[in-house]
């Protein structure tokens, strides 16, 4: 493949699946020491002998350095998968798309599923932007598999594609409200998440920063930096790229959301009570094989879960490749029932627990998944079993206890090659 206008799948600064097959040539000629200005995962950059490109420790890298105006035609269009109308958009959430109209509630039959795109992406890329070396609407495979729109939505965690991140953290707040929207517009119990990349790292953050384990069945990630990615580096953390403050390896925001378990669930006291969240990760696994894991392939791995590793296919091409949804779709696609007004005896929109549902209260309509937390008050308002600090600024909301059950039960994490 040539870094050519033709072969550009969405204008990303870094397109992986074209410096790949060319790395190796160019890496004598940046050994003599020229500098030019190349463009990364992360934003610009510069390269030398002495300052290797995205701080993979691999000098001389080949990039396509695009403009955002080649953008697929499948961009122009992606109005056509925007909200329904009388879906309410918090705040929080900056965009995204899905989902159909509120009449359709009676058609819900599988749990939900949120798909959460890359850095600098947007929804665009579920539904046939950027696949890499693999092509295909990851939207169209849901639906071919028998999911409806009703039950697809997806999250922009940017304003339009090719801006940059710059902190999960703060944007933690956009997956945990588009959480509770969904449920309370779809009337389901429990969402299911497909993410990627960077949107993979952040979703796992929310659900241990807010113990959203109840409000979520199971979670698919898809090429993670969970144990960062080389790309990153303190350096460009501190030179303007504050998104490598949380994706460099051995950052502070990796190992709280890697320990004391890498597959967390429900931390109540015993497992009977306790929400199980089911994981899968994707990889490609083989060194040289995803541009963001040049030296660290098994980054995206997590302890105590299925692990798939595709070592032919490139980092986009893991969100897109049929050979990877055919292992992704039937683990996100988990029957339901409609919402039932009967089993949602205070009217908040939520099915009590005793009839399988999320709300832990359903004589208190004050008391459902989402609502406003009082700190320090002994009730649990959002339901999820914890009650939250009464500390100022950005960890008011965070709960005040965040214990796994089942850190160092034993559990095994399989892993699987897919050659």
């Amino acid at each position: 493949m040539n870094c050519t206008s033709s072969n550009c799948r969405g204008g990303r600064p870094l397109q992986p699946d074209c410096h790949l097959k060319t790395h190796r040539n160019s890496h004598k000629k940046a050994q003599k020491g020229t500098k030019k200005e190349a463009k990364g995962i992360f934003g610009t950059i510069w390269r030398s002998a002495d300052r290797t490109p995205l701080g993979s420790g691999f000098a001389g890298l080949v990039f396509c350095t695009l403009a955002l105006a080649c953008l697929t035609p499948l961009t122009a269009s992606a109005d056509m998968y925007a909200f329904p109308p009388d879906f309410v958009q918090p705040p929080e959430v900056i965009g995204g798309a899905g989902g159909s109209e509120i009449r359709e509630r009676d058609t819900l039959r599988h749990l939900p599923v949120i798909f959460i795109a890359d850095n600098q992406r947007i929804h665009s890329d579920w539904t046939g932007a950027n696949c890499g070396n693999a092509q295909g609407s990851v939207y169209q495979a849901f639906i071919d598999q028998g999911l409806t729109p009703f039950e697809l939505w997806m999250l922009d965690l940017v304003p339009a594609e090719g801006h940059q991140l710059t902190s999960l953290e703060r944007r933690t707040d956009n997956l945990k409200e588009m959480i509770f929207a969904v449920l309370q517009y779809t009337g389901a119990d429990q969402v299911n998440i497909l993410a990627h990349g960077a949107g993979a790292v952040l979703a796992q953050a929310t659900l241990i920063k807010y113990n959203l384990f109840y409000a979520v069945h199971s979670v698919v990630y898809v090429a993670g930096p969970f144990h960062g990615t080389y790309a990153c580096s303190y350096e460009q953390c501190l030179e303007g790229l504050p998104l490598c403050c949380n994706l460099t390896p051995g950052a502070d925001f990796l190992q709280d959301i890697l320990l004391p378990d890498e597959t967390p669930h429900d931390p109540r006291q015993t497992p009977e009570d306790a929400w199980t969240t089911r994981y899968m990760t994707v990889r490609n696994g083989r060194r040289w094989g995803d541009a963001w894991f040049l030296k660290n392939p098994e980054s995206p791995r997590l302890d105590g879960t299925v692990n798939l590793s595709f070592p032919k296919i490139s980092h986009d091409g893991l969100r897109c490749a049929p050979e990877v949804l055919s292992r992704v779709i039937p683990f996100l696609t988990v029957e339901t029932t409609p919402h039932e007004v009967q089993h949602d005896e205070d009217g908040d929109g939520f099915q009590g627990r005793q009839w399988g549902g999320s709300d832990c209260d359903d004589n208190d309509a004050k008391i459902y998944p989402g609502a406003a937390e009082i700190c320090g008050d002994g009730i649990d308002q959002d339901c999820n079993a914890v009650d939250i600090s009464c500390l100022p600024g950005k960890d008011r909301d965070v709960p005040k206890q965040r214990r796994p059950v089942y850190a160092g039960d034993g559990r095994s994490s399989a892993s699987t090659t897919i050659n």
